[in-house]
């Protein structure tokens, strides 16, 4: 059995040299020999062999026993207090334990024995980094590149991928790919830097120099580093996100969860996408995947929104209280955009008081929140208080001059007012705004059906079509305009598309029967109507369509 596995480090300060021992030494060192061939655990601690402990904080640093490491290294430390190296590979080996401040101070006393001690510049240069203290961070990484090249070409590298870093994490994304650029000098292929380029790209916004980053990221010389393969692949979702190529950013957000099943961060990035391309159903999988991860405010507000787009309202309710009692939960816009979901919950419960309620709550914490303004006057709307829900949509409107809803629900408002003419103008913003949304064009040919604009109503309702070819209201309304423009066997095909998406839709059936009657159909139109009749009794169109059916010919009662 091969008893000794070394581990390859990344970091240049882990790398005490062995000295002294022979084979059977190092066995007994990694526990490869009985306990009854070598020193009893209990008397170790006694043992004032340096070279014992300095070999022992080597090996289990090698095999990623940091944890153990730390004991050895510090009884080493005791016996030679004045070995620099030794706080250096003492310094390294808490940055693994990410313990930051711990390991600023090991560098600060192994400076102090020597203050030309590279690695130890580095590694202090890591530690301040992790800790956002930027500017001491950048310090230590200059100080270290100041000095003589004497310590290789791949020490290097690391300081200026850390150089890189902290210049991003300033913001100034030109010089820290200039530091990145610098970094490659040596290996074109180094992993770790390619990746932190992409996000830096990512950051900047240049999307296509990220993809191509993490794609070289990737396809490198395997060399992670702090970095890994599903942090790579994780970039990429985000910048492929921000082409606008959502599908490719779905692929490497799965590539990455294939990587690490348990990154909370890219469930919920796979599930903002996803909620982008209207995948409701598949988007809550990946919040509830984040939220069982990490239960954030974050996660479980995207739970509660796809839980009322999917229709869920009950449910809908139970995660948005959850995200308000969340431990990172904080007064402010995200528990605003919370009570704002809520709201949406109630309403689709039809509990318009306790909607208004959450809503007016929502406006308290972020009164120039533009969402919740718009959900008030959709709230105000089904409590048919008109007035108050137009001015409701005014400001949500004047807030976010780009926001479409706003304008949508306004439409609506007035066309239940009978203001056809302010509502087509109220709709026409919203497709300003929202060019792609089937559904406003939709209501816009209802809008122009009502003002007799029946070619117009036709054209809106086959751009709805176009852009959703399982529109229901879109093909409800192509229908509807073509009885008005008299082509009724169009209009009967309309129809027939229609009751597939919505089979138990009374208006449809009836509209399928007036257009069946006008044809002169009358034994179809019959079935027709009674079916329309059988699913809604009270509709009113199909009763007249049915008292003005001529009487059956007994052969046909």
């Amino acid at each position: 059995m091969r008893c000794l596995t070394r581990h390859g480090s990344d970091r240049p300060s882990l790398s005490l040299s062995l000295i002294g021992f022979g084979h059977s030494a190092l066995a007994l060192v990694l526990g490869c020999l009985a306990p009854s061939q070598g020193l009893a655990q209990e008397n170790l601690g006694n043992l004032t062999n340096f070279n014992y402990w300095q070999n022992l904080c080597t090996l289990q640093i090698q095999n990623a026993q940091y944890a153990e490491a730390r004991a050895a290294c510090e009884k080493a430390i005791e016996l030679r207090p004045q070995e620099a190296d030794l706080w250096t590979a003492h310094s390294g080996l808490l940055l693994e334990l990410d313990q930051y401040s711990e390991a600023i101070a090991a560098t600060e006393q192994a400076l102090t024995l020597n203050p030309e001690n590279f690695l130890a510049l580095l590694n202090q240069c890591e530690a301040y980094f992790e800790l956002g203290q930027l500017d001491q961070a950048q310090a230590s990484c200059n100080q270290a590149l100041e000095m003589d090249q004497s310590w290789g070409n791949r020490n290097a590298a690391t300081a200026r991928l850390y150089q890189g870093r902290i210049l991003a994490a300033q913001q100034d994304y030109e010089a820290a790919l200039v530091a990145y650029e610098r970094a490659l000098l040596e290996n074109r292929g180094d992993a770790e830097v390619l990746t932190y380029r992409c996000a830096t790209y990512l950051n900047w916004g240049r999307f296509n120099q990220a993809v191509d980053s993490c794609k070289a990221a990737l396809a490198g010389d395997g060399e992670w580093g702090s970095a890994r393969p599903a942090l790579a692949w994780y970039y990429q979702g985000l910048a492929h996100r921000g082409q606008e190529d959502f599908e490719g950013a779905i692929a490497a957000f799965d590539a990455s969860l294939r990587l690490d099943a348990n990154a909370a961060s890219a469930w919920m990035e796979q599930g903002n996408t996803l909620a982008l391309l209207n995948r409701y159903r598949e988007a809550l999988v990946a919040y509830e995947r984040a939220a069982a991860l990490e239960p954030t405010l974050a996660a479980r507000l995207g739970q509660c929104a796809m839980l009322n787009k999917t229709g869920q309202y009950s449910a809908a309710l139970t995660a948005c209280e959850a995200a308000l009692t969340a431990k990172d939960s904080e007064l402010g816009i995200e528990q605003a955009k919370v009570l704002s979901q809520q709201a949406q919950a109630f309403a689709g419960l039809g509990q318009y008081p306790q909607a208004l309620a959450a809503i007016d709550r929502a406006l308290g914490l972020a009164p120039d929140y533009a969402e919740a303004w718009n959900n008030r006057g959709a709230v105000l709307t089904y409590l048919e208080r008109w007035q108050e829900a137009v001015t409701a949509l005014q400001q949500a409107a004047e807030l976010d001059p780009g926001y479409a809803s706003p304008w949508a629900n306004l439409g609506r408002v007035q066309r239940m007012l009978g203001q056809y003419t302010a509502a087509i103008a109220a709709y026409d913003e919203a497709l300003e705004r929202s060019p792609e949304d089937a559904e406003l064009w939709a209501n816009r040919s209802a809008v122009q059906w009502h003002l007799a604009q029946h070619e117009a109503a036709l054209t809106s309702a086959d751009r709805a079509i176009s852009l959703n070819e399982r529109s229901y209201l879109g093909w409800y309304n192509r229908a509807t305009a073509l009885v008005s423009l008299e082509r009724y066997r169009e209009a009967g095909r309309a129809y027939q598309q229609a009751i597939r998406l919505e089979p138990d839709s009374a208006d449809a059936w009836t509209g399928m029967g007036i257009a069946l009657l006008r044809l002169q159909r009358y034994d179809e139109a019959r079935g027709v109507l009674a079916r329309a009749l059988m699913l809604n009794p009270q509709q009113i169109a199909a009763q007249r369509a049915w008292q003005s059916l001529p009487t059956a010919s007994p052969a046909n009662r």
